[in-house]
This record gives structure tokens, sequence and C-alpha cells, in this order.
């Protein structure tokens, strides 16, 4: 893997000091995702993504340490930013280390569900998300 995943994860970390800092404050942007957007031309479900996962590293010494010396690719580590927790840091780490990138976002998915299956807030609440996410709807 490498330096390009290195160069990766230091240029989401410098987004991450960028967010905190609130550099991207000025008048017509509403957030950092939007200033990137605009000043490095990509999509705001992308610079979404990105703020989001350089915000998840700030907690998470030993992934961003991976991430930082190229072990771990930006696909593996937004995948697990999604379901890591401190308690679960180490485990997950292993786990992208030694699979693909393909395989851990299965993984992250299937993590999900479960987490869905066993909804900590109540069934009630468990059912109306598996209901609702049974539909589609389209608006014209």
């Amino acid at each position: 893997m490498g330096p390009p995943h290195a160069a990766t994860a230091r240029w989401l970390l410098l987004i991450g000091e960028y967010d905190r800092r609130r550099g991207w404050f000025q008048e017509g942007i509403l957030s950092c995702a939007h200033w990137l957007m605009w000043k490095c031309s990509v999509s705001l479900q992308t610079a979404r993504e990105h703020v989001r996962v350089a915000g998840a590293l700030e907690g998470l010494p030993a992934i961003t340490a991976a991430f930082v010396a190229g072990e771990l690719s930006y696909s593996k580590v937004r995948a697990i930013t999604r379901i890591v927790t401190p308690a679960n840091e180490d485990e997950l780490l292993n786990m992208a280390r030694y699979s693909t990138a393909s395989q851990t976002d299965k993984f992250v998915r299937l993590y999900r569900g479960m987490l869905d299956d066993c909804d900590p807030d109540g069934e009630a609440a468990g059912a109306t998300q598996r209901h609702n996410r049974r539909y589609l709807t389209h608006h014209f």
C-alpha cells in the first residue's frame, strides 16, 4: 500500500484540523464540506465523507497511526469509521489490515445490520426503521 495511503491520511488530518479551527468559515460557506466542494471540486457527498472521516480519526490513535503509515487504504478507513468505538478499535484495525477493501465494506454493512437488529432504543424503533427501508419513494 504505502505512500499514496499515507498522503491521503495526512490530507485528511489537515482537513480535520482545518475544520476544528473553522478555517473554512466565510460569509456564504455553510460548512467545511461546502468549502471542500467549492475549493477542491468534489461532490458535496465526497466532501462530507472526507470531513466525517477526518473528524473520526481524532479519537482513533491506532487507526490513525496505521493509516499514516500507509497500512490502510482510505476505503478501509472510511468503512470502519462508520462503526468504530474506542472499545472495538483494535479489533476493527486488525480485521481491516487482513481484509480487502471490499471485504471490509461487507463486514461493516453486516455489522451495522446486526446493530439495527439489536436496536438498543427498543424494538419499536428498530421495527419502524426496517419497515421504512422496505419502500422506495420517488418524487417528481
